[in-house]
C-alpha cells in the first residue's frame, strides 16, 4: 500500500490529522473475509496480528490500525490455510474503497496440489499492480 497523497500541496484541513500521527500520514485498517484461517501476517516483514471474527458464514480478520507515512509504501503479506471447493474454480473478489485515486492491487495464486487449467503452471499472477475502482471478481479454473 502506498501513500501517494501530495500532502505538501494540500491544506492542513485535508492532510492533517488529530490522532498524533505526522501530517500526511494515512492511518489504515484492513478487513479480510475468507473461508480460511490466517496463519500468519507481516507488515514490512514484521509480525502483524490480525483479530478473528465471523460474519455471513466467513471468517473475518481485522487488522489493527497501521500508519503509512507520506510518500511511503508498506507491504502486507497474509498467509491463509484451509480447504476450498475448487470444483468450479478459484474465485477472488476485491471490494476497493471509494478513494480519490484507484486502489492498485497485486496478487499471485499459488496452487499446491494441481495446476492452473490448460497449463502446467502451479502459479498464476491475478493482478500486477492493477488499478481497481469497482468490485472485481477473478475466476481461475484449476486441474487437480
Amino acid at each position: 500500500m502506498t501513500n501517494a497523497v501530495p500532502f505538501t500541496v494540500l491544506p492542513e484541513a485535508v492532510g492533517g490529522n488529530t490522532r498524533g500521527a505526522p501530517d500526511g500520514t494515512n492511518l489504515s485498517t484492513l478487513t479480510l473475509f475468507t473461508p480460511n484461517v490466517v496463519t500468519s501476517a507481516t507488515l514490512d516483514g514484521r509480525p502483524f496480528t490480525m483479530g478473528p471474527s465471523t460474519e455471513r458464514g466467513l471468517n473475518v480478520w481485522d487488522s489493527p490500525q497501521f500508519a503509512i507515512p507520506p510518500g511511503a509504501t508498506v507491504t502486507l503479506v497474509i498467509e491463509l490455510e484451509g480447504g476450498l471447493d475448487l470444483s468450479r474454480a478459484y474465485r477472488l473478489k476485491i471490494l476497493p474503497q471509494p478513494v480519490a485515486n484507484p486502489d492498485r492491487f497485486t496478487s499471485t495464486l499459488e496452487v499446491a496440489n494441481g495446476t492452473v487449467a490448460g497449463t502446467d503452471e502451479q502459479e498464476k499472477q491475478l493482478f500486477d499492480d492493477d488499478p481497481l475502482e469497482a468490485p472485481t471478481t477473478v475466476r481461475v479454473r484449476l486441474d487437480g
